[in-house]
């Protein structure tokens, strides 16, 4: 399919035999839930579950899927269940990162560490994280919004923070 430019799509219909073994399909999403985010280049999704999805461009790891500094197919079309956090209730997309708030009221930062965006401190140094980190330091959040390259936090107790 063609868009409005006259290129080609990125996101093409597959057969369930093309697609990788840790691929999925939109149809095994336990229903998307409240939160759906979106990057530069990449988006996340909730299901129902509190499980994080995520999709598009990966080449700072901000979709949290891969330790590996390179892959081959580093970019995903179909979205891909992020493994090692759960029971997420906020998800938030920066240009090339993505932070997320489980139940406990713990922030995860992944992707691109431009400016300091990731809120990881001390870690602040790396170029970019390509798993899900626990951002310490902080009360627990209940709330998690990035711009280009900063990200604002709401707490349980109302307070407002702030990196990048």
């Amino acid at each position: 399919a063609n868009n409005a430019s006259g290129s080609e799509s990125v996101l093409k219909k597959r057969r369930a035999s093309e697609l990788d073994d840790k691929e999925t399909s939109w149809e095994s999403i336990d229903k998307v839930g409240p939160f759906a985010a979106g990057g530069n280049d990449h988006s996340m999704c909730l299901d129902n579950n509190g499980s994080l999805w995520a999709f598009g461009r990966n080449q700072f790891g901000q979709l949290g899927i891969s330790h590996i500094l390179s892959s081959v197919k580093v970019d995903k079309q179909f979205p891909q269940q992020v493994p090692s956090i759960s029971k997420i209730v906020s998800v938030s997309c920066g240009y090339y990162f993505t932070i997320c708030v489980d139940d406990k009221g713990t922030l995860w930062s992944f992707g691109g560490n431009a400016f300091g965006c990731l809120g990881l401190g001390d870690l602040g140094n790396v170029d970019c994280q390509r798993m899900p980190t626990n951002i310490v330091g902080v009360p627990p959040m209940r709330a998690v919004s990035c711009g280009i390259s900063h990200t604002l936090c709401i707490s349980n107790e109302n307070e407002l923070f702030s990196f990048g």
